[in-house]
This record gives C-alpha cells, sequence and structure tokens, in this order.
C-alpha cells in the first residue's frame, strides 16, 4: 500500500519546479525518489511520471472507487488495513 497522499504530492511537485535534479530523478526512478523523500510506495504499484509541455497535456483520471483490488479487500477484510500519515502535512490520510 502506498501513503502517497495529495498534499505529499504537490509538495514534490513544487519542489520539482525549484530543484531540477530532483525533479530528473523523480522521472528516471520514482519509487527511489519518492521512498528518498519519506513515502512508502507499494511494491505492486507501478509508478510512471510525465511531465506536460506546451504541446502536451497529460489528463489523468482517478481510480474507480468501485473496482478495489482484492489484496486492499483481503486487508479490509482480515483487519490489516493501517493509516498513512503524511511525511509532509503530517496529517492522517
Amino acid at each position: 500500500m502506498s501513503n502517497i497522499s495529495e498534499c505529499g504530492l504537490q509538495a514534490i511537485i513544487e519542489r520539482c519546479s525549484q530543484d531540477a535534479g530532483l525533479k530528473q530523478q523523480l522521472m528516471s526512478n520514482p519509487r527511489e525518489t519518492l521512498e528518498a523523500q519519506g513515502f512508502s510506495v507499494s511494491p505492486h504499484t507501478e509508478l510512471k511520471v510525465f511531465e506536460d509541455t506546451p504541446e502536451v497535456m497529460h489528463l489523468v483520471l482517478p481510480v474507480d472507487p468501485h473496482a478495489v483490488a482484492e489484496d486492499v479487500l483481503d486487508q479490509v477484510a482480515g483487519g490489516t488495513m493501517t493509516e498513512a500519515v503524511c511525511p509532509v502535512c503530517r496529517k492522517v490520510h
């Protein structure tokens, strides 16, 4: 399970706009970069980073809330689901 909150993603995006090295790291190796920033990413989660250009805009659709993965259902049913603390805002998401 991943603990990447919306505020955490926004913070990383803002830092990348000011730090070209971090941006390059995130684009070339998102998992290691996010983990180095204090986020945990499930080994079952594939990460893809895209950059908009003046000619190309990416539209990302959210996960269908009705399509819940089996492993998540198993965690909820088995009582192993935990809340995650955002390393940026320190709130539980």
